[in-house]
């Protein structure tokens, strides 16, 4: 019996413009995901087009569909702190609008696969799983999230339907209040509609100083559960952006993550061609 949702994966990129060469981590997010699921297609949802040697190993097994910005996030007003991100929302939204049209896979560009996902995801309705906890600015308090790095969607969902009715009303500047916080408060009130699980399948890593230093400095062991690893990079991958860790984005070129036994240098070695390509 043929699955629920269709072996289609989809990423998101190029919402802002693309000033340096696509980054051998984001070629590994798609690559690893091409090589454990094996979905019949992928689609490259970007309005800016980007460039670079990965961009070129990967733009063939990709079909791209050029997006705009969602006016509804432009027109939010952001926090000085936040808006340098607001691309990202821009993103929330159109993974929303490609799983309601098309069904499938979406996957952020910093996920990196290490397990493909078992028979039985391709079979839900609607699939996400949960996250570390993230502090609500609105309250000071921390609280419980759903992470929409990857989920897996069957065409029309209701669950999907009914988190798009919602985004652009939850929109309020801050990170997650029309994101994660929305899908978690919607996944509570309506169970039959989601599969909602385990945090290790694609967030083992919680938003700690420990948990990104055990990521990106030492060599640990993931949880057998895990499917993928979502970085989160916008925590630690600008140079400035030192409170997580020391290490940042421009450090981790193919060489270096050749030579490296971090927990992030292993998850990638297996995908990065030959192991020392330059950026």
């Amino acid at each position: 019996m043929m699955a629920r949702v269709p072996r289609i994966a989809h990423f998101v990129f190029g919402l802002r413009p693309q000033t340096e060469p696509f980054h051998v981590l984001h070629y590994v997010a798609i690559e690893s995901c091409r090589l454990l699921n094996a979905p019949d297609a992928i689609y490259f949802h970007c309005q800016g087009v980007p460039f670079g040697l990965y961009w070129d190993l990967i733009r063939p097994h990709l079909e791209l569909h050029r997006v705009e910005p969602v006016q509804a996030v432009d027109a939010i007003r952001y926090d000085e702190r936040i808006e340098p991100w607001r691309y990202a929302h821009h993103s929330d939204v159109i993974r929303l609008d490609a799983l309601i049209q098309h069904g499938g896979l979406y996957c952020d560009i910093d996920a990196i696969w290490s397990r493909p996902l078992p028979v039985e995801a391709w079979d839900c309705s609607f699939l996400i799983g949960r996250e570390g906890a993230v502090g609500d600015p609105r309250t000071g308090l921390t609280r419980a999230s759903l992470s929409n790095a990857v989920m897996v969607a069957e065409r029309d969902a209701s669950f999907a339907r009914r988190w798009r009715a919602a985004v652009e009303g939850a929109m309020d500047g801050t990170w997650s209040a029309h994101s994660c916080f929305l899908a978690h408060d919607l996944a509570m009130a309506h169970p039959d509609e989601v599969t909602v699980v385990d945090r290790d399948w694609f967030s083992p890593i919680d938003y700690s100083v420990e948990a990104y230093r055990s990521l990106l400095e030492a060599n640990v062991s993931l949880p057998p559960e895990t499917r993928a690893v979502h970085l989160a990079a916008h925590l630690w991958w600008d140079e400035g952006r030192t409170d997580f860790s020391p290490v940042h984005g421009h450090q981790l070129h193919a060489p270096a993550l050749a030579r490296s036994q971090t927990t992030l240098a292993r998850l990638v070695q297996p995908f990065v061609p030959d192991g020392l390509l330059p950026t």
